[in-house]
């Protein structure tokens, strides 16, 4: 499994070399992108608060409920335009959009802004990358990726526990 943003950038590597053309691979990408937002949407707006029930009756609150819809009514088109570039929260937030019955076209415009800001993006990051870079090279760009993620990870989620710890005191 490679993460979506080192996948895209790899993509746009190869791309910028002649192994993929780059019209159709961002034309698949970002279909691709835009249609599994849409499905996590529409399966959080039909099975979302029946599945949360059925694992945890503490977060299946009507309180919980209401909290869920009051932000995704401030703040749903920020969440999800920056999600995308998110790992983890890229695949959760349309669907928590859909339990908390986020207006459709909404969900929409700003799911098209996501997809596009992220696909276009990172994908044309790695085109040019790849196009400055010689292909013995390309190879160690996305093991370095993958190091500085992977010690990323650990020290913000060890942050963030401190942050709500210290909070919590």
């Amino acid at each position: 499994f490679l993460p979506g943003d080192s996948f895209l950038f790899l993509c746009g590597m190869l791309a910028a070399k002649g192994v993929l053309e780059i019209v159709p691979l961002l034309g698949t990408i970002l279909t691709a992108a835009f249609l599994g937002n849409e499905v996590g949407f529409l399966l959080g707006k039909k099975y979302g608060w029946k599945a949360v029930s059925a694992m945890s009756a503490t977060y299946s609150s009507p309180a919980y409920h209401e909290k869920a819809k009051d932000f995704y009514k401030k703040y749903g088109v920020y969440a999800l335009i920056l999600a995308r570039f998110v790992p983890v929260m890229r695949s959760l937030v349309p669907t928590i959009a859909g339990m908390a019955d986020m207006p459709r076209i909404q969900f929409m415009l700003a799911n098209l802004i996501g997809t596009v800001a992220w696909g276009f993006c990172v994908t044309m990051v790695g085109y040019l990358v790849g196009s400055h870079v010689s292909t013995k090279a390309m190879l160690l760009i996305p093991l370095f990726g993958f190091l500085i993620v992977g010690l990323a990870i650990p020290l913000c989620l060890q942050w963030w526990y401190n942050r709500n710890k210290t909070r919590a005191t």
